[in-house]
């Protein structure tokens, strides 16, 4: 259905905006893989972005979390792994980082000297262990910081954590030749330069790139203290596959300036001290410091990842027990987030609360629990592609797929080492992007081929599909059309204003507009920026030319006729009112004068001998009884030949979920 909008004294045609493919609802086929091991979709504005097409198994409810966005990082043999923001809304992409190495690990964001940044590590496997480095980019995703190790040869990709005075805290591991003889046996003996891959963390000053703090597992943990034996995967043998007795893989460091350690190798979290490394209390593990007054629930966990404080008091911490490690795994292996409270006068411990994973999902690696403002708990699965928040009370607010779970196809769908549900603001630096393609219906996962891809190819251009990436102030596109580049430029033809629903939006233009030119908006309707000048039946795309100064650019001319317009807007919806109420008053005023001259004239002639046939208010009567007959006999107005019928249209694009196209991966 077409819909007509008056702006600018310009009439024109509008058509319904395509939004990205929507998740797929507690879809059993999904679950059972017949869409793939790893479902998503791509879009014609941003070739480089691929998007995930999640299965939500339980939609977001009452009571979930606020904040707006979920991270995701996919990791696997046969895709790109890129960091994502998800829309909490609509999962649908609302920024995807550039892809600097072959892994992502650890995307999140992070706050120093009262500043916000986007966070990851980034590399690759280089002697059998993860090497790369950190990306820190700020709120116009500028890299602002690129951090390698000070001393060590690379950044181990488990844990980067960031204190308030922009102090960098990663970890990192590094093999060294070690007498490890009495830890070998009769399958896998060990000698005396055997290959021990040590666990180390090391604090930075970023402003000063000062090393503050190093720490070495084997200085202060016994080797004899790992259930992860050389023998499990014939380890120390070489220099790229020393034995890991340690595996650290998450630190923080707290007010007091100690640091608290997650080891998965020997199923226990350290709290080291700040100045010394000394280790001031176990918990868990064969050397537990604490009594476990909760039956030994708080101090069982196995192969876990992400230990955190979650109390300024440093008295509650919250952690991740993947229960598993593929190859020993504890009777009750289902994986579980779960927030224990330490008493350190009485030294107990107790099981605060406890959040297993629905349908009895085991985390083999990998996995975080995010303790959110709020109280709930978001779990990732870590080797298993889904996320779920639990509120305070364990029920479940939402759980959400992105590839089949417990399905035996591991390395095939994709990993995600840790989930956030966080906010962001983010502004880019560049411009929003533009493109031309065919008018396409929406196509099921399963049918996603070369053929299909060729058949868009040979397609005529008539839809402009826009988009742009890392905008979070996003709201609503306003869309410029014209048969020639100049009256774009000058907004003489205004084609539609339609809310930003998904990644990408498209609008069907046909033949009529052949060049188009889309501006971004906020919920305030302030212009954020302008896309290129698309000539849609070639697809062929062109800057916008600016003068030299930018007192006269293109971009200000757009906001300043934009303006102009909301500013014309707003007086003349303020002097309708007004001029409707001086309207009544005047007619009213008119009414009252008329009544009093007729029953001043009356007057004059009774006095002359003179006598009217009615009374005045008897003629009044009868004069509205005519009027009222005369519009109630007359043939109705048809509001669609009215001009006064018209009327402005925002046009929401979800309103119709079955217009638009992806191309969908697998």
């Amino acid at each position: 259905m077409d819909f007509v909008l008056l702006l600018f004294g310009v009439l024109i045609v509008l058509q319904r905006g395509v939004a990205d493919l929507p998740p797929l609802l507690n879809d059993q086929a999904y679950q059972d893989g017949e869409l793939g091991a790893y479902p998503r979709q791509t879009f014609f504005s941003d070739l480089d972005v691929i998007a995930p097409v999640p299965n939500i198994i339980v939609q977001q409810k009452d009571g979930a979390s606020p904040a707006r966005y979920i991270t995701w990082a996919a990791h696997g043999d046969n895709f790109t792994t890129v960091p994502q923001l998800l829309d909490v809304e609509t999962l649908s992409v609302i920024y995807q980082g550039p892809h600097y190495d072959e892994d992502t690990f650890g995307f999140t964001v992070q706050t120093c000297n009262n500043s916000d940044y986007l966070i990851w590590w980034a590399g690759t496997s280089i002697d059998g262990r993860a090497g790369g480095f950190v990306y820190i980019l700020n709120s116009t995703y500028h890299l602002v910081w690129n951090i390698s190790s000070i001393d060590l040869e690379y950044i181990d990709a488990h844990d980067i954590f960031l204190t308030p005075d922009c102090h960098a805290i990663y970890t990192s591991y590094q093999s060294r030749i070690a007498d490890l003889q009495e830890y070998g046996s009769e399958m896998w003996p060990l000698s005396n330069s055997s290959w021990l891959l040590d666990s180390y963390f090391e604090e930075v000053d970023l402003l000063t790139n000062e090393l503050v703090f190093r720490w070495r597992a084997s200085d202060h943990i016994d080797m004899h203290d790992s259930f992860w034996l050389p023998e499990i995967e014939q380890q120390g043998d070489e220099n790229w596959h020393g034995w890991d007795f340690f595996h650290i893989n998450s630190v923080q460091k707290d007010h007091l300036g100690n640091y608290l350690i997650s080891a998965r190798h020997t199923n226990a979290v350290y709290y080291v001290e700040g100045r010394t490394g000394s280790v001031l209390w176990t918990l868990g593990g064969s050397r537990n410091d604490f009594v476990d007054l909760s039956g030994g629930r708080a101090t069982d966990f196995s192969w876990q990842h992400d230990a955190r404080w979650i109390d300024d008091s440093l008295t509650s911490l919250s952690l991740f027990d993947d229960r598993s490690c593929g190859y020993i795994q504890a009777e009750d292996s289902t994986s579980r987030g779960i927030i224990i409270d330490l008493d350190f006068h009485a030294m107990t411990v107790s099981l605060a609360a406890e959040y297993r994973a629905p349908d009895d999902i085991v985390a083999v690696r990998k996995g975080g629990m995010h303790h959110l403002d709020n109280g709930n708990n978001l779990l990732g699965y870590g080797s298993e592609p889904a996320f779920t928040e639990f509120a305070h009370n364990g029920t479940i607010l939402w759980d959400v797929r992105f590839g089949p779970v417990m399905q035996d196809i591991d390395r095939e769908t994709a990993d995600n080492y840790r989930a956030y549900k966080l906010d962001w603001d983010g502004t880019p630096h560049w411009s929003p992007k533009i493109a031309a393609g065919p008018s396409v219906d929406r196509m099921p996962v399963t049918l996603f081929n070369g053929a299909y891809t060729e058949s868009l190819s040979k397609s005529s251009n008539d839809t402009a599909y826009f988009s742009w990436n890392g905008a979070t102030r996003l709201a609503s596109w306003l869309v410029l059309a014209a048969d020639e580049p100049r009256n774009v430029l000058e907004m003489r033809g205004v084609l539609a204003q339609i809310n930003k629903t998904g990644f990408e939006t498209g609008l069907y233009v046909g033949e009529q507009f052949p060049f188009i030119c889309v501006i971004a908006m906020d919920n305030e309707e302030k212009i954020l920026g302008v896309s290129q000048l698309l000539h849609v039946p070639s697809g062929k795309t062109a800057e916008i030319e600016d003068t030299a100064s930018p007192l006269y650019s293109q971009y200000v001319v757009f906001k300043q006729k934009w303006h102009s317009h909301k500013y014309l807007n707003a007086r003349l919806n303020l002097a309708i009112p007004v001029m409707a109420v001086s309207g009544i008053v005047l007619v009213f005023c008119a009414c009252y004068r008329s009544r009093a001259l007729s029953r001043r004239l009356a007057d004059v002639f009774g006095r002359r001998g003179y006598q009217p046939v009615q009374h005045t208010d008897e003629i009044e009567k009868q004069l509205d009884f005519d009027i009222t007959r005369e519009f109630s006999t007359s043939s109705a107005v048809d509001p669609a030949t009215s001009l006064m019928s018209h009327e402005t249209v925002k046009w929401e694009s979800e309103d119709d979920p079955g217009m638009g196209a992806r191309r969908i991966h697998q």
